[in-house]
């Protein structure tokens, strides 16, 4: 358990007290990820090893077993880069960091359907410079016309060229407090 870093201020290597708080903390890491859909863990910079594990963990019913298991994730995050996974889990659940991209493509969309769609995407290029004006539009129109054809105006989202334009914006758009 030496391999944790000594403390930079008094430069004395962590109590074992620490050490087990730490990996304590780890396990319980690792037991939200486990937790997690899939196609959401996907996201995260994990290690094929951990990947292997939480999808084994699945498969382990016993008490005790899950408990063993909890242990080996644990460790697994211990080896890994936990650090970077931690963010990465971090922006995942931050409020919002969904809601934003669904809360602009609603909007784009509920201009489409007024008609002031071309106002709302050169207001929406004023603030994100880094959109393609041309792409915005087309996608913009291709999603209002499905919505009215499809008649799914009342959840809009759930049209294929809704589904186009919020993947566009959520790529291209850094929202505030992201990485």
């Amino acid at each position: 358990m030496s391999k944790e870093q000594p403390d930079p201020e008094t430069n004395t290597p962590p109590t074992r007290t620490q050490v087990k708080q730490r990996a304590l903390e780890l396990q319980r890491i690792a037991e939200r990820l486990v937790s997690l859909p899939k196609h959401i863990r996907k996201r995260l910079p994990l290690p094929d090893a951990l990947v292997i594990a939480i999808e084994e963990s699945a498969r382990v019913t016993a008490h005790e077993a899950k408990r063993r298991h909890g242990q080996y994730l644990g460790r697994l995050m211990r080896e890994a880069d936990n650090e970077a996974i931690i963010a990465a889990l971090y922006e995942l659940e931050r409020p919002g960091a969904i809601n934003e991209h669904e809360n602009i493509r609603n909007q784009l969309l509920q201009a489409a359907k007024e008609g002031t769609s071309k106002a709302r995407v050169e207001q929406l290029l004023v603030l994100h410079p880094n959109l393609e004006r041309q792409l915005l539009h087309q996608l913009v129109r291709n999603a209002g016309k499905e919505a009215q054809k499809l008649a799914l105006l009342e959840s809009p989202g759930k049209s294929p060229a809704a589904t186009k334009l919020y993947s566009y914006l959520k790529q291209t758009i850094k929202l505030k407090g992201a990485s």
